[in-house]
């Protein structure tokens, strides 16, 4: 039997049913083009070399010229790019601000607080005292065990370390957790000796600070300051100093005849009896000596000079420091040598031509050392003949 008797014999189908099979096969056409189409989008459009028209994933070539479709790449969620939504800036508040402040400053606060609570002063030590013992300056800083550690102010202890011991240069302090506090001194090295007008010796370092009183016994083992006295003396203050010079009397004197001037000199009173200067008189300082206002520059001099010799590592060899006359200033180098500076241009300069003068020399010699460069740009140096 053909197929032509098997569609006779084939009972006709009802209206139903035809619709029925239209509705499944426009269903199963379009599973197929879905299909089709996911698996496009999967895989990209391969083009056979000579062809003209596309092929599709099955090698189908599709006979059109029409540019193929872009692909769409989906990107994943995490990442796609988030929407950018734009909002109003709040306005300022003041109150707010200042509400955050306090808060922050009294976070703070608490956390300081705390920390104090817990690091306390429990040792101190001290290192570099010599003149002074280490309970001297524990006592001088103001350092009690139990103090807060974190609210140790270390210049102001520094201070009054300085203030209260006069033969003290320098202080450094520094903390060790978590509870150590590390003081370092450095003792002056070298004094000088000054005397006052009331003709007491005061002993002052080379920044002019006064340190203590001696006497004239003690003041012969420093080098001493002449021609300067100082008017005011407070420990751990700074001198002032006047310059001394003799009276045009005494100059007048001095250059008259030697036989004159040896004979006492006589003097008539109101009643027209002569009489004779005494003793007292001879040896009263304000009859030989006159005082001026306290002088800036001849201080200004004096403490050039002393932190010259202290750069140059010469503190201590000089015994006189001679300053009576600010154009012709003359030192005493131990007893070896009589050293003139001159002016006061260039003392740096002449101090070190000094120093470097006297370590060429023997240590034989002694003589006069001239480094003021007046005579010649070279330093003269004069021997003494035995």
């Amino acid at each position: 039997m053909d197929t032509k008797e098997r569609k006779q014999r084939r009972p006709a189908r009802t209206p139903e049913e035809a619709a029925a099979r239209r509705q499944r096969s426009e269903q199963q056409r379009a599973r197929r083009n879905a299909v089709n189409q996911d698996s496009q989008r999967k895989q990209p459009t391969r083009r056979r070399a000579g062809a003209v028209g596309t092929v599709d994933r099955s090698g189908i070539e599709s006979g059109h010229h029409s540019v193929p479709r872009q692909r769409t790449v989906r990107r994943p969620e995490s990442e796609q790019i988030p929407e950018v939504i734009y909002s109003m800036p709040k306005p300022f508040s003041r109150g707010r601000f200042f509400l955050k402040l306090l808060t922050v400053a009294a976070v703070v606060l608490a956390v300081m607080s705390c920390l104090s609570l817990f690091f306390r002063v429990d040792e101190i030590l001290v290192s570099g005292a010599e003149k002074y013992s280490p309970y001297s300056i524990k006592v001088a800083s103001g350092i009690e065990e139990g103090d807060s550690l974190l609210q140790l102010s270390e210049p102001r202890t520094a201070g009054k370390i300085i203030d209260s011991l006069p033969y003290i240069k320098s202080v450094k302090i520094s903390r060790t957790l978590p509870g150590t506090v590390n003081i370092q001194v450095q003792e002056l090295e070298v004094t000088y000796a000054i005397q006052a007008i009331d003709e007491t010796w005061w002993l002052i370092a080379s920044d002019g600070r006064v340190i203590e009183q001696i006497d004239a016994a003690q003041a012969s083992s420093y080098t001493k300051i002449v021609g300067l006295v100082t008017e005011a003396t407070r420990i751990n203050q700074p001198i002032q100093v006047i310059q001394m010079t003799e009276p045009e009397a005494q100059t007048n004197t001095e250059s008259t005849d030697p036989e004159q001037s040896s004979e006492p000199t006589t003097e008539e009173d109101e009643t027209g009896n002569s009489t004779q200067p005494t003793a007292e008189s001879e040896q009263d300082p304000s009859v030989q000596t006159e005082t001026q206002a306290p002088d800036e520059e001849s201080l200004n001099t004096l403490l050039s000079i002393l932190g010259e010799l202290e750069r140059n590592e010469v503190i201590g060899q000089m015994s006189v420091i001679d300053l009576s006359s600010l154009t012709d200033i003359s030192m005493e180098y131990g007893t070896r040598f009589h050293v003139i500076l001159g002016t006061t241009e260039d003392l740096g300069y002449k101090i070190a031509a000094m120093k470097s003068a006297v370590e060429q020399l023997q240590e034989y010699e002694i003589g006069e050392l001239d480094v003021s460069f007046k005579l010649s740009n070279k330093v003269v140096f004069n021997p003494t003949k035995a």
